[in-house]
């Protein structure tokens, strides 16, 4: 027996449509958040914030999930990546406070 198009699209457009009002409210509170600490910190820890929240995203994703594999080059490369990443963000920082004072 086929089953038609319409009972397969008709069984998953709820989860479906949650999901995608989840994702936009979660859009939108990052967005926010984001607004509200640039506006009460500086843009620095507004970085800095970003940054320790990747390293976070990173660990807990390569545990939480069963296909990481453990290896030095797997590490140094991660550690690389958040190195650059906070070096970045200190060298934009100190152009804006040169910017700044002058």
């Amino acid at each position: 027996m086929k089953m038609s198009t319409a009972v397969m699209v008709k069984d998953l457009a709820c989860p479906a449509q949650v999901s995608m009002v989840l994702s936009c409210i979660l859009g939108l509170t990052v967005s926010h958040s984001t607004f509200v600490c640039t506006r009460i910190n500086d843009p620095i820890m507004t970085s800095t914030a970003g940054n320790l929240k990747n390293v976070i995203m990173t660990i807990v994703g390569a545990f939480a999930f069963g296909d990481f594999r453990f290896s030095v080059w797997n590490s140094v490369g991660l550690g690389m990546s958040m190195v650059g990443a906070i070096w970045y963000a200190a060298k934009s920082a100190m152009k804006v406070s040169q910017h700044e004072c002058c």
